[in-house]
């Protein structure tokens, strides 16, 4: 996973970042408020890890559905926690797939080399360490 998480990696996203950082704060502003972990903290690191992971533009509402199900349901939505992260296994081992036929300049597609290296890893721990990383275990939850 190390041979992932680079310098030059991590210095390659920080134009992105600072363009969403940039893009967030202009959408509270003006109103002079905010709420920070649902309007900057957990958008901001969504899309970071997004990004690094190489989740498809198209598919990162869906993902995020998922992901907001199966890490901080409020509790109305207990109930479809298992499938959250059914679908969030689903669709990680299916970008694993994609990208063992189509790398691309992703974790994903790291993860994938370092299997078809000496560490090899399988398609299910390939995906394992991308759900880690997705599902930011660290981040503040809603309090609801």
């Amino acid at each position: 996973m190390g041979k992932a998480f680079t310098t030059r990696r991590v210095e390659s996203v920080r134009p992105a970042i600072q363009a969403r950082v940039d893009t967030l704060v202009d959408g509270f502003a003006a109103r002079g408020e905010a709420d920070l972990i649902e309007e900057f903290a957990f958008p901001l690191t969504c899309s970071v890890i997004m990004d690094l992971v190489g989740i498809p533009a198209s598919r990162r509402q869906e993902f995020d559905g998922w992901v907001r199900g199966a890490v901080e349901p409020r509790p109305h939505e207990y109930a479809g926690v298992p499938q959250a992260w059914e679908s969030i296994w689903a669709f990680l081992a299916d970008l694993v797939t994609d990208k063992e036929h189509d790398p691309g300049d992703d974790l994903t597609s790291e993860l994938v080399a370092v299997r078809d290296g000496t560490d090899r890893l399988s398609p299910e721990e390939s995906s394992a360490e991308c759900s880690a990383s997705c599902c930011w275990p660290d981040t503040p939850r809603r309090s609801t």
